[in-house]
């Protein structure tokens, strides 16, 4: 056994999910999407694939990620998957065989832009989200690249069954959403042609709108998928251990530390190999370990042990790394550490004190550095999952707010320090943004429009959005010539409607000279 062996786990359960699965892209169900949820890491993926790969129907997979919603590698993906079909036909010589030409409509000036001799699946994908370009069959006929992507689903689909999955599809940027919606209505009452939506249970609560818009366009059969059972994480143990009747209580302890997910169990197996705590032999296809050591390594990583349970000096670190985003030196927590204990607590704490803390954390191996020097080397929270859990508990303090308030404050005056400990000045930027926002600082709107405006000069389109959706309730107090590089960015990121409501505020307001500087900059476009 090797390490790659250790953390691939044999499919287990999940027989009522199999069958629903099974019986959707058999053509059983009258909803042409079925939506799967669950908690992130659950299995959702593994599951789709341990059905499509035993299904008895020949079928094309076609599996689409938009967990990066700035890349519309969405497509490439469905196109790439398409040419799989029985024929070989790939998209290329579809259009080469169907359209002549590829026409520029902008400007209201008509021109031929690519000819198809060298068109391929880049240019393709690159023309699908512009409206300006036109394919020409033929008969001199124009259409936008979405219909020539059903014609070609369609000429595919006669001979070939076509599953698409589309995993963690309300991340999606509205551009590439709205596409795939058409294509998803176009193909709603066609046989041979089934789609999967895929969303984990924070991606449902976090885009509660893109979700209720398409629950009104089209009609799905939903899906949930539950934690496994204790049974069935005692069988993927007994599959990698040799485990004794004695060690069955180490199976309880490691579900309720995983919460029955298999992504969990697997990154606590392999932060057990990377300490050392499990040895493998080439000679056995079973894995060694310890299990008084694994259960002390349980104790010191497990999930049930409550964030309040640490004493002041710890909770303050663990707080900070999470408000730094792990990018800060022992030396900035420890400084920033008295800090804030003195603001929120009128505590005064030599730094050396709240060292020893530190260093106890990292004997227990709850936070580690780059290395074990003294330095400015980052620190982190060794466990993700335990990460995630003292954020939870951090974000549930009544502190939370003017903790950032604090945090915001002290990096402002200590930012040659925050610099000279080895964060960039980008990240340095964006921890006073995000933590003027958090902490309502009095000028936050402010600062974050002015952040969101600089990363939008910079291209970085969903940084802005990220902060431009924090200040859309208040909007009456940004000016008007913010409101037009607000209203261009949602624009970009393809959403509409937000784009469309700051222009007509601006409207409303009768302000000429945003007027002026829109009008203008739409002429120069």
């Amino acid at each position: 056994m090797n390490n790659c062996d250790l953390l691939n786990f044999r499919f287990v359960d999940r027989i009522e999910a199999k069958k629903t699965l099974h019986d959707f892209i058999n053509g059983t169900s009258a909803a042409p999407v079925l939506w799967i949820s669950g908690e992130k890491g659950i299995g959702i993926t593994r599951l789709i694939k341990e059905v499509t790969s035993k299904n008895e129907t020949e079928t094309i997979d076609a599996i689409c990620s938009f967990k990066d919603d700035k890349d519309p590698s969405q497509l490439n993906e469905l196109i790439t998957a398409l040419k799989k079909n029985k024929s070989g036909l790939g998209i290329s010589d579809f259009i080469r065989n169907n359209y002549s030409d590829v026409l520029d409509i902008s400007k209201k000036i008509s021109t031929q832009i690519l000819k198809l001799a060298g068109l391929d699946i880049a240019d393709f994908v690159a023309s699908f989200y512009d409206s300006s370009k036109l394919f020409v069959d033929q008969k001199k006929q124009q259409h936008s690249s979405l219909n020539v992507l059903n014609s070609y689903i369609s000429h595919i689909i006669k001979d070939n069954t076509l599953i698409v999955v589309l995993e963690h599809f309300t991340c999606c940027n509205k551009n590439y959403a709205d596409a795939f919606i058409q294509l998803i209505i176009n193909f709603m009452e066609t046989q041979n042609i089934y789609f999967i939506i895929t969303s984990t249970n924070e991606e449902l609560e976090s885009n509660c709108n893109f979700v209720t818009d398409f629950l009104s366009k089209i009609p799905i059969q939903k899906m949930k998928i539950e934690p496994l059972e204790d049974l069935y994480i005692y069988e993927i143990l007994e599959d990698k251990f040799a485990i004794s009747k004695e060690d069955r209580d180490i199976v309880c302890q490691l579900s309720k530390l995983c919460n029955g997910s298999p992504s969990r169990l697997r990154n606590t197996f392999s932060n057990m190999f990377m300490k050392g705590d499990i040895s493998l032999s080439k000679d056995s296809d079973i894995a060694q370990t310890v299990f008084d050591k694994l259960k002390k390594d349980i104790a010191s990583n497990d999930l049930s042990f409550k964030y309040d349970e640490f004493d002041l000096f710890s909770r303050t670190l663990l707080k900070l790394i999470i408000a730094f985003k792990e990018q800060a030196s022992l030396s900035l927590l420890t400084k920033f550490s008295s800090k804030i204990l003195e603001e929120e607590f009128g505590v005064k704490v030599i730094e050396e004190e709240i060292l020893k803390s530190a260093f106890k954390l990292i004997e227990n191996g709850i936070i580690g550095r780059d290395d074990k020097a003294y330095s400015g080397h980052k620190v982190k929270i060794e466990n993700s999952l335990l990460r995630n859990t003292i954020e939870e508990s951090i974000k549930a303090e009544p502190s939370y707010i003017m903790f950032s308030y604090w945090m915001q404050k002290h990096i402002l005056e200590n930012m040659e320090d925050v610099i000279a400990s080895g964060l960039s000045k980008e990240m340095a930027e964006y921890l006073v943004a995000f933590h003027s926002v958090i902490g309502v600082v009095p000028d936050w709107v402010e600062i974050a429009v002015n952040y969101g405006i600089l990363q939008f000069e910079k291209n970085n389109i969903a940084a802005a959005v990220e902060f431009f959706h924090h200040v859309r309730e208040q909007v009456t107090s940004i000016s008007s010539d913010k409101l037009i590089v607000m209203a261009n960015c949602y624009f970009q990121d393809g959403n509409y409607d937000v784009a469309e409501k700051l222009l007509r505020l601006i409207d409303e307001r009768k302000d000429c000279q945003a007027c002026l500087l829109y009008t203008s900059d739409a002429a120069d476009e």
